[in-house]
C-alpha cells in the first residue's frame, strides 16, 4: 500500500520466508536478516518508527528496546501491554494492513506528532527498568512464601537430601552450618532490618540517600549541617529571597523532623559562606558532624551510614562505636588520588597551583591520614562508580564487599535535544566542571591547540581554579569561558553543542557526564570516572586513556568529519541516560544496605560458632 511513498522499510531478523516472496517486495523495503547487537542499536538510531504487527507474542522486549531509542511503536494488542494508543505509538488490530498503513502515513505526514510520540516513548520506557521488574518478581515470591510458610517442613541436616523440589527448605530455615545461596536482599522484609542514621553536610546528591532510607521506612535520622524547613512561611520566603541557595537544602519526601542539625555545626556551615571560611573550620565542622552522628546512632541502636569526610570521627574505636559502620565513599581513595596528583605536579608544573588546591595535597598529614583511615574503620562500603571501588580495593578493602550504585539524572532538567546543530554552525565542544588539572585541563587544551581552528568553538563552563593567564598561554582563539552559569543557560549550551569533553584524571562519579548524555550529547571522557558504568565506548561516546592529548584530538577530529553519526550517538546517549533514574539509585542504596547488614550478621554468627567450638 505504501510502495510509492518515500517511507523506507527496514526488515531485521531471521528470514524464514521464501526468496521468491522476498523478490516481490517493493523497492522501499530492505531486508537485513540476522544482525549483531551493535548493528541493531545502529538501526534503531537511524529509524523513526518501530513496527511489530504481531499475531501473538508473550511480551516482545523489542518494544522496550525501540522506545529506549525514542521510537514510537506501532503494534497489536497481542503482546505485552507497553504502548498507550495515540500517546507513544499506535495499537492496530492484527491482520489489518489498512490500519497499519494509515498509522504509518499519519506519522510520516505529521512530524510534530512523531516528535511528541518519540518524547513520550522515552518517558514510557522508564517504567520498565530491570530493578522494578526484579522487585515485582520478588514481591510475588515473598507474598507466596508468606502464604505457604506454615506448610514448609524443617530440614534436618542429619537426614539425606530431599529428592523433590517441594521438600526444599527456605533460605531462612537452613541450619547455620550449611552455606546459604546469595539471595536478593529484598527477599528479607525491610521491616526486619535495623534503621540507619545517615550523615553528611550540604545537599549531597540532592538528599537521595536519606530519601532512600525514608522511603523504605529505615531512616532513623539524617545528621547534617543545615536543612531548610519551607513550612515556616512567616519568615522563610523572605530569607530565601536573600539567600536563594537555601531552597536547595530541602527535598520533598524528607520531613524536617527526621533531620538533626547541631547548632555549632550550623553556625560553622553559615560562616563557611563568608570571609570567615577556612580549611580548618571545614575540618572541625566535619568532625563535629561525625561525632553527633555517632552519638545518635548509639542512642538509637541504629546502623551508621556515613559519607566520607565524617566517617573517621563517626567510626573511630572507643565508646559508643556503632557495630554497623557503612561508608559511602564519595571520592576515590585519598591515597590513590594523592599519587596521581603528585605525579601531575612533576608532569605539568604550570598547573601546580590548581593541584595544591585539592584537599588530598593541601591537607595536613594528620588530616590526610584520617581521611585514609575511613575505609579501614568501616565494615561496609558503597560507592557510585567502579573506578572508586577499584581505588578502595587498591588500599585494602575487599573488592567483593564494595557495592557500586551509580547516581541518577533528572531528565526533566536535562531534556534531550530534538534536532542536530545546523551544518553551517561551528563544531562546538563543551567542557563543564571546575577548571583544574584534576579534570585533565592541560591535556584538553593541548588537544584543542593541535586541531585546525577554523569553524571550531570551544566552551569551558565552570569555576576558575586555574589562572586564566595559563589558559591564554595556549593561544587558542576559539576558547570561550563562562563562570557560574544558571542551570537553564547551561542546558541551552549543552543542547547546542556537538560533543562534551571531560578527560578527568580521577572522579568519584562526575554527574555532569550523565547530564550531558541526557541532553543528547555524546561524551568524551576517561575510564577514571563513571563512564565504564554508564556508557559504552563507541556507542554513547568515547573513553580515552588519562593524560592522552593525542587520543582526545583524534576523537574530536573524527566527530568533526562525522557530525551526523555523532548526533545519532548523542541520541543513543540520551536513551542510555534514562536508565539511570534517581529512583533506581535509591533502590540500589536500600539493596546495598540490606546486603551489608546481612553480611555483618552472618559474620557475627560465624564468630559465635567459632567461640562455641573452641569452648567445647
Amino acid at each position: 500500500m505504501l510502495r510509492n511513498t518515500d517511507i523506507e522499510f527496514k526488515i531485521v531478523g531471521d528470514l524464514e520466508i521464501s526468496r521468491a516472496v522476498v523478490a516481490s517486495f517493493p523497492d522501499n523495503m530492505k531486508i537485513f536478516g540476522r544482525v549483531t547487537r551493535f548493528e541493531t542499536d545502529k538501526l534503531y538510531m537511524e529509524s523513526d518508527v518501530f513496527v511489530l504487527p504481531t499475531l501473538s507474542d508473550g511480551f516482545a522486549v523489542t518494544q522496550l528496546e525501540a522506545m529506549g531509542h525514542s521510537l514510537p511503536v506501532i503494534t497489536t494488542p497481542n503482546c505485552g501491554r507497553v504502548v498507550t494508543d495515540g500517546v507513544d505509538g499506535f495499537i492496530v488490530p492484527p491482520r489489518d494492513s489498512q490500519a497499519l498503513a494509515d498509522a504509518l502515513s499519519r506519522l510520516h505526514n505529521d512530524r510534530a506528532l512523531l516528535g511528541e510520540m518519540s518524547r513520550q516513548a522515552l518517558l514510557t520506557v522508564r517504567r520498565f527498568d530491570v530493578p522494578t521488574n526484579a522487585l515485582a518478581i520478588n514481591t510475588a515470591v515473598t507474598t507466596y512464601r508468606q502464604q505457604v510458610s506454615h506448610l514448609v517442613p524443617k530440614f534436618n541436616i542429619h537426614t539425606s537430601l530431599p529428592m523433590h523440589l517441594s521438600e526444599l527448605p527456605y533460605a531462612s530455615d537452613l541450619p547455620a552450618t550449611i552455606s546459604r545461596p546469595n539471595l536478593h536482599p529484598l527477599e528479607r522484609p525491610l521491616k526486619l532490618l535495623p534503621k540507619a542514621v545517615v550523615c553528611f553536610s550540604g545537599s549531597r546528591d540532592h538528599y537521595q540517600v536519606a530519601l532512600a532510607f525514608e522511603e523504605a521506612g529505615l531512616l532513623e535520622k539524617l545528621v547534617t549541617d543545615l536543612y531548610w524547613n519551607p513550612a515556616k512561611k512567616t519568615w522563610s520566603d523572605r530569607i530565601v529571597r536573600h539567600f536563594p541557595k537555601l531552597s536547595a537544602r530541602h527535598t520533598p519526601g524528607l520531613c524536617h523532623r527526621q533531620v538533626v542539625t547541631p547548632t555549632g555545626v550550623m553556625v560553622d556551615s553559615l560562616l563557611m559562606k563568608t570571609l570567615f571560611a577556612s580549611r580548618s573550620r571545614q575540618i572541625n565542622l566535619d568532625r563535629a558532624l561525625g561525632r553527633r552522628a555517632r552519638h545518635q546512632s548509639w542512642k538509637s541502636q541504629a546502623a551508621l551510614f556515613s559519607y566520607s569526610y565524617y566517617a573517621a570521627e563517626a567510626f573511630a574505636e572507643g565508646e559508643q562505636r556503632p557495630s554497623l559502620r557503612f561508608l559511602f565513599q564519595l571520592h576515590p581513595h585519598p591515597a590513590s588520588i594523592r599519587r596521581i596528583l603528585q605525579d601531575e605536579m612533576v608532569r605539568v608544573p604550570r598547573f601546580a597551583a590548581s593541584l595544591k588546591w585539592e584537599h588530598e595535597l593541601g591537607s595536613s598529614q594528620d588530616h590526610f591520614n584520617l581521611l585514609c583511615s575511613e575505609s579501614r574503620l568501616a565494615n561496609g562500603w558503597v560507592v557510585a562508580s567502579s573506578y572508586t571501588a577499584s581505588t578502595l580495593a587498591e588500599n585494602g578493602v575487599p573488592r567483593d564487599q564494595i557495592h557500586v550504585v551509580p547516581y541518577g539524572v533528572d531528565i526533566d532538567k536535562y531534556p534531550c535535544r530534538t534536532g542536530a546543530p545546523p551544518e553551517s554552525a561551528p563544531f562546538r565542544v563543551v567542557w563543564v566542571g571546575s577548571m583544574t588539572q584534576r579534570k585533565g585541563l592541560s591535556y584538553f587544551l593541548e588537544a584543542i591547540r593541535n586541531l585546525p581552528q577554523e569553524n571550531l568553538e570551544v566552551l569551558i563552563c565552570g569555576q576558575h581554579s586555574v589562572d586564566l593567564k595559563v589558559i591564554k598561554e595556549y593561544g587558542i582563539k576559539s576558547v570561550r569561558i563562562f563562570q557560574n552559569l544558571p542551570t537553564e543557560d547551561l542546558t541551552r549550551l549543552l543542547r547546542s553543542s556537538d560533543l562534551f569533553v571531560l578527560p578527568s584524571l580521577a572522579e568519584g562519579f562526575a554527574h555532569v557526564i550523565l547530564e550531558a548524555m541526557s541532553s543528547g550529547l555524546p561524551v568524551l571522557t576517561t575510564a577514571s570516572t563513571c563512564a565504564p558504568d554508564v556508557l559504552k565506548d563507541g556507542v554513547h561516546g568515547f573513553m580515552v586513556p588519562i593524560r592522552d592529548a593525542g587520543a582526545i584530538a583524534n576523537r574530536i577530529a573524527w566527530g568533526r568529519s562525522h557530525r551526523p553519526e555523532l548526533f545519532q550517538m548523542g541520541l543513543a546517549a540520551a536513551a542510555q541516560a534514562r536508565i539511570f533514574t534517581w529512583e533506581r539509585f535509591r533502590k540500589g542504596i536500600v539493596k546495598a544496605y540490606a546486603e551489608m547488614v546481612e553480611f555483618q550478621q552472618l559474620q557475627v554468627k560465624a564468630k559465635g560458632r567459632e567461640v562455641t567450638e573452641l569452648c567445647c
